[in-house]
C-alpha cells in the first residue's frame, strides 16, 4: 500500500520495491505473506509491459514457482509447471544474449518442481537444456598463455566480475558459486 501511494499502482519501480519485500518474506518463511507480495508486483508489470511479453513478467513467474513448491510440494506442482511453461516462453521470446541465462534458470528452477515430485528423468532432461545454454553464453574458446609463454587454445568461462581481490597470497577476482 505504502509503494501504491507513493509510486502509483502502475509504477515498475513499485513492482521491483514489492518484489524485494515478498523476497524478505520468503526469507522469514512467511510464504503466504510473500505470496501476495509478489502476486501484487506480477499484477503491476503485466499492466505495464502487457501479458506474456518482458523478461520481468517471466522472471515473477519462476518467482511464484518457487513460492509454490515452498507452500506445498504436492498440490503446488501443477501451479508451478504452469508458471515455468509461461516464464519459458516468454523469454525464448526475448532478445539474446541476455535472457539466455534468465531461460536456462527457467528450466533449472522447472527441474526443481519436477524434483520436488520425483520426475527424476524430466528434471534431467531440463538440467541439460540449463547446461546447454550456460555453455554457449559462458563458456567460449580462448587462448590461455602458460607459465612458460606457451599460447594453446582453451576453453574458458566468460563472464563479468565486479570485485578484484588481492593480497601477499591470491590476486583475482570474485565470483560467487550459489545465489549470491
Amino acid at each position: 500500500q505504502i509503494c501504491s501511494s507513493v509510486l502509483g499502482n502502475r509504477n515498475v519501480q513499485a513492482a521491483y520495491i514489492l518484489n524485494n519485500i515478498a523476497s524478505c518474506e520468503k526469507e522469514l518463511g512467511n510464504y503466504q505473506t510473500a505470496s501476495a507480495y509478489y502476486n501484487e508486483a506480477h499484477v503491476i508489470l503485466e499492466n505495464y509491459y502487457g501479458i506474456n511479453t518482458n523478461a520481468d513478467i517471466a522472471y515473477s513467474f519462476i518467482k511464484f514457482v518457487e513460492l509454490s513448491l515452498l507452500i506445498d510440494k504436492e498440490h503446488g506442482f501443477q501451479e508451478a509447471e504452469t508458471n515455468c511453461e509461461r516464464a519459458i516462453e516468454i523469454l525464448k521470446k526475448q532478445p539474446l544474449p541476455k535472457s539466455n541465462m534468465s531461460l536456462a534458470y527457467a528450466y533449472k528452477t522447472k527441474a526443481d518442481a519436477y524434483i520436488a515430485v520425483a520426475k527424476y528423468d524430466d528434471a534431467i532432461a531440463l538440467c541439460v537444456k540449463a547446461e546447454n545454454i550456460y555453455k554457449e553464453y559462458e563458456v567460449q574458446e580462448g587462448i590461455f598463455t602458460g607459465e612458460n609463454g606457451e599460447e594453446q587454445t582453451v576453453e574458458m568461462m566468460n563472464s563479468k566480475e565486479r570485485m578484484y581481490l588481492e593480497d601477499e597470497n591470491a590476486v583475482g577476482f570474485l565470483k560467487y558459486y550459489k545465489d549470491q
